[in-house]
């Protein structure tokens, strides 16, 4: 079994939660922070929600409203993307804090 697998498992939860998030159409905050890296790296907000849609949590921190995690996911055109962001279960939020290009 490879990592990768095990990190998949240990964070379903999480993975299942943004999905059903992302098909409903909660609400999504972006920092001023992430924000400005969409812009430094012209990353579009359909590419978030790619990237939120399709991609794998590497890492999550389980809070008693949520969890904060990170994520690396593709974007339509097949570029990845590292997103890191908290979900708020209790006022179904998802927070975007920081993006970078994955490598």
């Amino acid at each position: 079994m490879s990592n990768l697998q095990i990190v998949h498992r240990n964070y379903e939860h999480e993975e299942t939660w943004l999905r059903e998030w992302c098909d409903y159409d909660g609400d999504f905050d972006i920092s001023l922070r992430a924000g400005a890296e969409m812009q430094l790296l012209s990353v579009s907000l359909i590419e978030v929600l790619d990237a939120l849609r399709e991609g794998d949590i590497i890492y999550a921190e389980r809070e008693e409203h949520g969890s904060e995690f990170m994520l690396v996911g593709e974007t339509y055109d097949g570029e990845e993307l590292s997103l890191g962001g908290k979900l708020n279960s209790t006022l179904g939020v998802v927070e975007i804090l920081k993006i970078s290009k994955a490598r």
